[in-house]
């Protein structure tokens, strides 16, 4: 059983129109606009302008893999909007050698389990041709990517990711047009995005977190409130984090749910089981859960951070 679109953004959802009458002008005003929005954002055709830089990713293994430089030698890395900071192997900054704090360690809190790791200052990272440099890149030993790019590569940018056709772009941050058509309004919390969605009639709120290869992982205490783990139940399942940690769960298959503007029929929820007590989730530090990449697939995803708005749509 497949997660069904039913329900799309319209044209009137992304203008913004005056508490006004509508006269013959303002018509024409917005639809220009419109006009313009749809070979912008909507259609994704974006002037040469908008779209300041793009490079192809590989979603084969649930993650945004792509490759960027760290101190200017290629790395295999990932986009993760899940992770408030940056990441890199101990395999790494061996290869690298550099030098690691030992006297101050970052505490890190993922979705299984909390950990005090060391850190590194100074590091220079490359994605999409920006380059800069960040302090305090957590090190973490046994990953499976080089690096995990995390939240500060978002600050001043504003970034699209292309599911369907596997790429990242980077776009001006200055143009107005998200602006106008912004169909997402994030909340923070935690420095983490969270996006307003509903599982049946009840609204949550989940990380955007494309570190997460699941589609909704969802806290346990809220599905069990709504006695949806007994209603919905198909089968058993496990995800998997960056840091590779297997977490069995029970996977949910719920008639219908709403992620921003685009409702959804038999959507796919995980929530884990009772032998996993993912305390930071269940304590709420992630919001009422993540949603990641499976739910995400077939969408074409634009996130400005700064500002705390995103466009979502269905090419």
């Amino acid at each position: 059983m497949h997660t069904i679109i039913t329900s799309l953004p319209t044209k009137s959802d992304f203008l913004l129109l005056p508490n006004r009458q509508l006269t013959f002008y303002h018509f024409m005003r917005f639809a220009c606009l419109f006009f313009t929005m749809s070979f912008s954002v909507f259609a994704n055709v974006e002037p040469s302008h908008y779209k300041l830089a793009e490079q192809s990713f590989n979603g084969e293994q649930g993650f945004i893999e792509v490759r960027a430089k760290v101190n200017d030698v290629a790395v295999n890395a990932i986009l993760d909007t899940g992770a408030a900071a940056h990441v890199m192997s101990q395999g790494l900054v061996d290869k690298l050698n550099i030098q690691v704090s030992q006297s101050t360690k970052a505490k890190v809190k993922g979705v299984v389990h909390t950990a005090s790791l060391p850190f590194v200052n100074g590091v220079s990272i490359e994605l999409l041709g920006q380059s800069a440099q960040y302090n305090q890149v957590i090190v973490a030993p046994n990953l499976p990517f080089d690096l995990i790019i995390g939240l500060p590569f978002l600050v001043n940018k504003r970034v699209q990711i292309n599911y369907p056709k596997q790429s990242i772009s980077l776009l001006n941050p200055h143009s107005g047009i998200l602006l106008q058509v912004a169909n997402l309004r994030f909340k923070r919390k935690n420095n983490l995005l969270l996006i307003n969605t509903q599982i049946k009639d009840v609204e949550l709120n989940l990380v955007l977190d494309t570190g997460n290869s699941a589609g909704v992982l969802l806290n346990r205490d809220i599905a069990v409130q709504h006695n949806w783990v007994q209603q919905y139940r198909q089968k058993a399942g496990s995800i998997r984090g960056v840091f590779m940690q297997a977490v069995s769960t029970s996977v949910l298959t719920v008639p219908r749910a709403r992620i921003g503007p685009i409702k959804l029929t038999n959507a796919i929820v995980e929530v884990p089981e009772q032998s996993h007590t993912l305390s930071n989730l269940n304590r709420g530090y992630h919001g009422d859960g993540l949603i990641g990449n499976t739910m995400l697939n077939n969408f074409i995803l634009t996130i400005d951070y700064d500002n705390a708005i995103g466009h979502v749509f269905v090419p």
